[in-house]
């Protein structure tokens, strides 16, 4: 019986060693040019979802936060405030 079990448990190791679970979704509400999107990401950063979703960004904006802060939450915001030129 013993043996069975010890076999039973390789077996499932075995086959479960690749399994790696997928990660959870935040959604992140994304404001820019006078637009608010919500999306789901499991980006790690601001900068690689912006990057994802093409977003780019020109000199003198401004991302809030910045670029490299790490999504770590749900209802995760970030604001972008586009330059413009003054007259």
């Amino acid at each position: 019986m013993a043996l069975l079990f010890i076999i039973t448990g390789i077996g499932f190791l075995v086959i479960n060693r690749h399994h790696t679970p997928k990660p959870t979704p935040y959604v992140v509400i994304i404001t820019h040019d006078n637009v608010k999107q919500i999306v789901p990401s499991i980006e790690p950063t601001v900068g690689a979802l912006l990057t994802k979703l093409h977003l780019t960004l020109n000199q003198g904006d401004v991302v809030e936060p910045s670029l490299g802060t790490r999504i770590n939450d749900d209802k995760f915001r970030i604001n972008i405030y586009r330059a413009l030129p003054v007259e």
